[in-house]
């Protein structure tokens, strides 16, 4: 069934429930119905209670009936449940209009009718209609569960000018954006929170801090060294040599400052005693 026709099909039952509930309900309810059957007329109601009962009931009715137009017009999805729990009313209504001895057979054909529209709006061919299908031009979005070799299933999505062999239209998916192949013209879905952020690249210079850096000051270098005794490292490559360890602590201080990092200094033991960070600039 394609979509004219469903569409078709719901409009028609539709009009024709708004047709009957007006007709029995304002018409027929006062002139041969259950109001009728009690022995009330529209020319003697001298019980208040009766007459607020009605104008209550029948208020209620028209504003159903008026948001079950709307909700059709407007693809409400809220619609095909209140039309259900409407139409089960309406079963409950017939029972009691048969219990009291009114009018059977055509209360027992207002049931027929109530329990038809009911199996008719639990369809799949009737939901659809309130579906927000997804379109691009003459294309619709389609979904399909697929299995993995894991045994997981998982749905794809795929747009379609034509009905595929497997799949139903569907909804547009959350986190996903229509993108257009520039070649074929063929739409297709593309996830919009895993976009890459662009990568801000930072150049290298003397003045970017190296927070696992260290500045070592130390004696007794390796052989083929710079000469000297004391040395201003890191863990690969020499900065400075001296003469002095005062020297050395010194020049470490100006380049811990520069690098903006931390100074450990060697004793005599061969130890690193004590450590110090660069000052800053006030």
């Amino acid at each position: 069934m394609n979509n004219t026709i469903r569409n078709n099909a719901l409009y028609l039952f539709i009009i024709i429930l708004l047709i009957i509930q007006i007709f029995y309900f304002f018409i027929y309810f006062f002139t041969s119905g259950i109001f009728f059957q009690y022995g009330y007329n529209l020319f003697d109601l001298t019980i208040g209670i009766v007459l607020l009962s009605i104008f209550f009931l029948h208020g209620m009715i028209l504003i159903s009936l008026i948001l079950i137009f709307f909700g059709y017009q407007n693809k409400s999805s809220w619609m095909r449940k209140f039309t259900i729990f409407y139409l089960i009313w309406g079963i409950l209504w017939g029972l009691w209009g048969i219990f009291i001895g009114n009018k059977i057979i055509l209360h027992s054909l207002l049931i027929l009718f109530y329990v038809i529209g009911f199996y008719y709006l639990t369809t799949e061919e009737a939901k659809k209609y309130f579906y927000i299908i997804c379109k691009y031009g003459k294309y619709i979005l389609y979904t399909r569960s697929v299995e993995l070799k894991s045994g997981k299933k998982l749905p794809i999505f795929f747009f379609s000018s034509h009905k595929p062999k497997s799949g139903n239209p569907t909804i547009m998916p959350k986190g996903y954006i229509i993108k257009e192949n520039p070649k074929s013209h063929m739409p297709y879905l593309k996830k919009t929170h895993h976009i890459k952020k662009p990568i801000k690249v930072i150049p290298k210079t003397e003045n970017n801090i190296k927070k696992n850096e260290i500045l070592y000051v130390v004696n007794h270098l390796q052989p083929g060294s710079n000469r000297g005794n004391w040395a201003v490292k890191n863990k690969k490559e020499i900065f400075s040599s001296h003469r002095t360890k005062k020297a050395a602590i010194k020049n470490a201080r100006i380049l811990a400052k520069k690098r903006e990092t931390r100074v450990l200094v060697q004793n005599i033991h061969g130890r690193f005693s004590y450590g110090f960070n660069p000052k800053k600039n006030n």
